[in-house]
C-alpha cells in the first residue's frame, strides 16, 4: 500500500473515532429508534399480533418491544409540558423557596408534566393482572396481558396523554404565578376607600356628645 493510501486510510479512522463521529452515530441510533416507534405504533392499528413476537423477531422487523415503545411514548407525551414549564419558569420566575421547601418544590415541579403518562406506564403489571380472570391467571399470559395494553396504551394514549400532561402543567403554573401589581387607578380608588375608613375611625371631639347650655349653666352657677 502507497503512503497516499495509508494517510487516507489514516484520515478517515480519525474521523471515524472523533466526537463529531460519536455524534452522528448517536444522531442516527436516535432518529432510528423514532421510524421504528412511528412503524411499530403503525402497525399495533392494524394487527396486535406483534405481542407474541420475540425480542428476536420485533429487532429484524425493524419494530420495538412493548416497554421500549410505551417508554418513547410517554417520553413523547410529557415533552410538551417540559417545554412549557422551562419556558414559563423563564417569562415569569416565581419566588425562590429556601432550604428544603426549595428542593421539595424542585422535585415536584418535575413530577407534574410526567406524572400522567409515567403513571400509566409503571402501572403496566397491576393492570395486566387485573385483566385476566383467576382461571386463566398465569406468569406467561400476565406477560402477554402487559405487552398488549403497553402497546395499545403507547398507540392510542399519545395524544390523549400529551393533551391532559400539557393541561395539568398549565393550571399548576397559573396557580404558582405571582400576581400582576394593580393598576395606577385601582390603587387611587384603595387608597381612597382607605382614608374614608380611616376618617370614620377618628372619635369624636370630647365634649360635643354633651346637652346644650353645659356650659353656660356651670358659669352662672
Amino acid at each position: 500500500m502507497s503512503t497516499g493510501d495509508d494517510l487516507r486510510a489514516d484520515r478517515v479512522r480519525r474521523q471515524e473515532d472523533g466526537p463529531a463521529a460519536d455524534l452522528r452515530r448517536k444522531a442516527g441510533e436516535k432518529i432510528g429508534e423514532l421510524r421504528k416507534f412511528w412503524r411499530t405504533r403503525t402497525l399495533v392499528f392494524q394487527d396486535l399480533t406483534l405481542v407474541d413476537r420475540t425480542s428476536e423477531e420485533l429487532g429484524a422487523g425493524g419494530y420495538l418491544t412493548a416497554w421500549k415503545f410505551n417508554l418513547i411514548q410517554s417520553c413523547f407525551a410529557a415533552l410538551p409540558a417540559l417545554l412549557l414549564k422551562k419556558i414559563m419558569d423563564f417569562w415569569l420566575p416565581s419566588a425562590k423557596s429556601q432550604g428544603a421547601e426549595a428542593q421539595v418544590d424542585a422535585v415536584f415541579s418535575w413530577l407534574w408534566p410526567i406524572v400522567v403518562p409515567f403513571i400509566l406506564f409503571l402501572m403496566a403489571r397491576m393492570i395486566a393482572w387485573g385483566s385476566i380472570k383467576r382461571i386463566h391467571s398465569s406468569p406467561e399470559h400476565r406477560k402477554r396481558a402487559a405487552r398488549a395494553y403497553l402497546y395499545l396504551d403507547g398507540a392510542y394514549g399519545l395524544y390523549p396523554q400529551t393533551l391532559l400532561s400539557t393541561l395539568l402543567c398549565s393550571v399548576r403554573l397559573a396557580l404558582s404565578c405571582p400576581r400582576s401589581k394593580p393598576s395606577q387607578g385601582r390603587r387611587r380608588i384603595v387608597w381612597r376607600a382607605e382614608m374614608r375608613s380611616q376618617a370614620s375611625a377618628i372619635p369624636p371631639e370630647p365634649f360635643s356628645s354633651l346637652p346644650p347650655g353645659f356650659g353656660r349653666e356651670s358659669s352662672n352657677g
